[in-house]
């Protein structure tokens, strides 16, 4: 097969079809019921476009990439504003009371950078009445760690969890995609091995009622006395209840499918569903050894696996560094605007032409006595990177095992498949053999009876071993991490 993804076109075609023959079987739902013809494509066309779990679980990434979006939101700058207004009284010699009004505003820029640096831009004006005076400044403050809190994988290690989350998501939906085409490809193969069962069963009646016929043939002419159409007539009656088991089976199996691929009850038990058929059994030779490397490529279970791994060696990095004492280095420059009357424009003009600046660069040191905190944190850090990377290696196994299995089951099938068809021909040749000797009175009803419950029996057990031929195969390519490419379906 040819590994490329479906087509919008192919897709919307599904869709229409889908939903032009549900409009059809509902219109026609009391009178008679829609048959719709599919081959395994199509089936797995419709689950993806129409299965409620896909349909839910494809939201996720979505849901989940937004988080990066609200963690990075966290470097953008705030702009900040205030406005403080206080009054204080003063009680002079002659027991009066004066009022003094004090009046502080503030505007600028304040945030923190990926690397952990704090910056501040503001401007800032004061008046104060008590002391008659203005000022008018502009002040720059940036707060650098040196130790805690320093470099990207302290500070941006949440943006980066976010984006693994992200990828833990996509990784889920493909694992439960691949899950819904395995689901789909089961349940069509049982659905046309239903159809071969109900024409075995068919055909298996058709040849005891030849059988009762040729019988009574032979009692009209005197050949058999009328006891001798007792048997044909006993199984008649058993392969017609062989028949209503099949149909039943049918109808059970399509219902299967219909719940994979359907998200509609309108029309939906008019609908009936028919299996155009499978490819030509092909006997697929697995080299476990390379398959398993491929598997490990693939398979969503070990590289989300892999991504918690590398999710966790992010948090024992950044524990790591929370674990040093806090040791930031501070700088700050003021320019200053001042009036020794209480006139912001006299501060504002002095600002402009004669300013004082200010600054300084000075280091603060803070640490617990203990770090017993961070100590415990940096330990359940290191126990949960154990975990992860014996669950890696556990998933890897589980691989290894399953696709072992699956291989050997594959191989199994394939010669129950070879076995079934030698003997379906060989059942049949001794039904001719019997009906060439019956022909010249050298067999009886007995004989020919057993023969065609025989071969009945053995195309059968055929299409067993077709069905699970089929299953092991879809299954080995789950295993493999395949099945996706190997029914041309792109992960959108």
């Amino acid at each position: 097969m040819k590994n490329s993804s479906f087509t919008r076109q192919k897709l919307w075609l599904a869709i229409v079809l889908w939903v032009t023959l549900a409009a059809s079987a509902q219109a026609n739902e009391h009178q008679s019921a829609t048959l719709l013809e599919l081959d395994v494509h199509q089936a797995i066309l419709l689950g993806i476009a129409k299965n409620y779990g896909v349909k839910i679980n494809r939201l996720n990434p979505q849901f989940t990439a937004l988080n990066i979006a609200i963690e990075q939101g966290n470097f953008e700058p705030n702009v900040f504003a205030s406005y403080q207004q206080s009054q204080s009284e003063r009680l002079n010699s002659l027991t009066q009371n004066n009022r003094y009004a004090s009046t502080t505003s503030s505007v600028g820029l304040q945030g923190i950078a990926p690397w952990g640096t704090r910056y501040k831009l503001a401007i800032e004006a004061n008046k104060n009445e008590f002391s008659n005076s203005a000022n008018f400044s502009s002040v720059i403050e940036v707060t650098q760690p040196l130790l805690k809190n320093f470099g990207l994988e302290s500070n941006y290690s949440n943006v980066v969890l976010a984006q693994k989350r992200t990828e833990i998501e996509r990784m889920r939906f493909s694992q439960q995609l691949m899950l819904v085409v395995q689901q789909i490809v089961n349940a069509y193969t049982s659905l046309y091995a239903a159809q071969l069962n109900l024409k075995v069963a068919q055909a298996n009646r058709t040849l005891a009622e030849k059988t009762l016929e040729a019988e009574q043939k032979r009692v009209i002419i005197g050949k058999s006395s009328d006891s001798a159409t007792l048997r044909p007539a006993v199984s008649l009656a058993n392969r017609e209840d062989t028949v209503l088991i099949a149909q039943q089976e049918l109808r059970f199996r399509q219902n299967t499918l219909k719940s994979l691929i359907a998200d509609s009850s309108a029309g939906l038990l008019s609908l009936e569903l028919h299996a155009v058929g499978l490819p030509e059994a092909e006997q697929f030779n697995p080299n476990i050894t390379q398959d398993f490397q491929q598997a490990l490529n693939n398979r969503p279970e070990y590289l989300e696996a892999k991504l918690s791994v590398s999710q966790q060696k992010i948090r024992v990095k950044r524990d790591q560094q929370q674990h040093n004492p806090n040791l930031d280095l501070v700088i700050r420059y003021q320019k200053n605007g001042l009036a020794d009357e209480n006139n912001l424009s006299s501060a504002l003009d002095n600002y402009q032409n004669s300013a004082l600046n200010s600054g300084y660069i000075g280091i603060n040191f803070s640490m617990p006595l203990s770090m017993q905190s961070s100590k415990s944190r940096l330990s359940q850090s290191n126990i949960a990177l154990q975990q992860d990377e014996l669950k890696l290696e556990q998933t890897a196994q589980n691989i290894l095992l399953a696709l072992d299995t699956a291989a050997y089951a594959l191989a199994g099938n394939w010669r129950r498949l070879q076995a079934a068809n030698q003997a379906v021909a060989l059942t049949q040749a001794s039904l001719d053999a019997e009906e060439k000797k019956m022909a010249v009175g050298r067999s009886n009803s007995f004989y020919i009876l057993d023969m065609q419950s025989r071969l009945a029996n053995a195309q059968r057990r055929k299409v067993d071993a077709l069905t699970s031929y089929y299953i092991s195969l879809v299954n080995y390519h789950k295993q493999k991490g395949t099945i996706l490419s190997h029914y041309q379906v792109a992960v959108n």
